[in-house]
């Protein structure tokens, strides 16, 4: 998948118009929050990291609308505001997109909203002092890990939050998936709505991460999301399945890179970071949509770069 944007490929060209004013970013943003706040009103609360599945349980909702609303504000409009205040120096957008990022934390307790805006911040800082971004986390992460074991035993917190959810559970996640779909009926694809659409074959009565987790004696009720390489690979087609989503996802990106240019290289690159936290949590197809990215595309097919 990392080889495959390497290839050149010819883009698609649009005749392209005049930007947006950057101000609609700031209303459509402020609209999605206000919604947002209202439909949350008797539940939204910040809480301590023991209270988030008490909070998720409270905040749970069947509105599909409200659930996109939810990603795109943490995993595109937030860090879109954020890197456009970092990359004009504007502290008023740039405090408007940590605060709409970690906004999201008090609807459903999302850890994740608290670590996206820090690390887009990072990673800024880290490209204008000309470093290498691969190295830096590299060597970043692998002191935090020895340091988050060697203290591991002392702290549960960190041990059950940093270790178990940041690394063991997406492990353990793709097991379980592989496990599950060698002795069950493969999808197909058909679990991505747009296809179960026009198909009308998914095998199972729940979403893909409530079927999983039944199958392992979990509640009902919980959703055992998974990473792409399980959802839309094992999932479908087995283990073949995972060398096909990586050669879609490689696909994918090799069609963002003709999208790349000198005026907006930064404002991609800065926007990879929330696209690889969403794709590792759940499927390729969900996450182009529910991460927003695709919006970033759309726009960019039709528009100037700045």
């Amino acid at each position: 998948m990392f080889y495959i944007p390497k290839i050149k490929f010819i883009g698609l060209y649009f005749q392209k118009i005049k930007p947006l004013k950057f101000r609609y970013l700031i209303y459509i943003c402020l609209i999605f929050i206000a919604l947002l706040l209202f439909q949350y009103r008797n539940s939204y609360k910040i809480v301590s990291f023991d209270d988030v599945y008490k909070q998720r349980s409270d905040s749970q909702q069947d509105s599909v609308f409200f659930g996109y609303l939810t990603l795109w504000i943490t995993y595109f409009f937030g860090p879109l505001l954020l890197a456009n205040g970092l990359i004009k120096k504007n502290i008023f957008v740039t405090i408007f997109g940590v605060l709409s990022v970690v906004f999201i934390y008090g609807i459903g307790g999302s850890k994740i909203s608290l670590f996206i805006p820090f690390l887009i911040i990072g990673i800024f800082f880290i490209y204008n002092k000309g470093y290498s971004i691969f190295s830096f986390l590299s060597y970043s992460f692998t002191g935090i890990i020895l340091f988050v074991l060697s203290i591991s035993k002392d702290f549960l917190m960190i041990s059950s939050v940093i270790l178990m959810r940041t690394f063991g559970i997406a492990g353990l996640l793709t097991f379980q998936y592989n496990e599950f779909f060698k002795k069950n009926d493969l999808t197909y694809f058909s679990h991505v709505n747009i296809v179960n659409f026009f198909s009308r074959n998914y095998p199972y009565d729940k979403a893909l991460g409530f079927v999983v987790s039944s199958y392992y004696g979990a509640d009902s009720d919980v959703n055992s999301n998974a990473n792409f390489l399980a959802t839309d690979g094992l999932a479908s087609f087995g283990l073949v399945g995972v060398l096909i989503v990586s050669v879609l996802l490689g696909l994918y990106f090799s069609f963002t890179k003709t999208q790349v240019k000198e005026g907006n290289k930064l404002i991609f690159g800065i926007m990879i970071v929330p696209f690889s936290f969403i794709v590792l949590n759940v499927g390729l197809f969900t996450s182009i949509l529910s991460g927003g990215f695709l919006f970033l595309n759309i726009y960019y097919l039709f528009f100037k770069s700045e």
